[in-house]
């Protein structure tokens, strides 16, 4: 941008003393409005990925940006990884979704599973039926019914 700047005053004396026109101006300065615009996009795509790392990370509030100085040392901390993995998956929506699928799909692979097995059906019936036949004798009828269906 300083480079452009620069350009911009050496063009400004140029067409001062009638060695420019004002078309070497106006390109100068549509080139240093593009160079603004890209710089300001890139800006917006480091704020949205700064906060995209952030909701990873799962910190609920917004961190301030660090700023490095001097040298860096190691510490020591201790932790305990089981809480810190439940807080981790506890914070991320993506990952409950997506174990909300799999429970989903396993329950699917149960009932397509369920399809093969028989299906037992009873069904029974008790009567007496009496009927006179010639002769005077007496006659009794009993019935019972049983079904079994199989898959396909």
């Amino acid at each position: 941008m300083n480079t452009l700047r620069e350009h911009t005053k050496q063009v400004e004396a140029l067409i001062a003393g009638k060695k420019a026109a004002k078309v070497d101006m106006l390109r100068t300065e549509v080139r240093m409005a593009d160079i603004e615009q890209k710089l300001e996009k890139e800006k917006n795509l480091l704020s949205i990925q700064r906060r995209l790392l952030i909701n990873l990370l799962g910190v609920k509030e917004d961190i301030p940006t660090v700023t490095l100085q001097d040298t860096l040392s190691l510490i020591s901390i201790e932790f305990d990884l089981d809480e810190l993995l439940s807080n981790a998956y506890d914070s991320r929506e993506d990952y409950k979704s997506f174990l909300a699928d799999v429970n989903a799909q396993k329950k699917c692979v149960d009932i397509a599973r369920a399809g093969h097995f028989p299906t037992l059906s009873l069904q029974g019936s008790f009567g007496k039926r009496w009927a006179v036949i010639p002769f005077f004798r007496t006659l009794s009828l009993r019935s019972s019914a049983h079904s079994c269906t199989l898959p396909r």
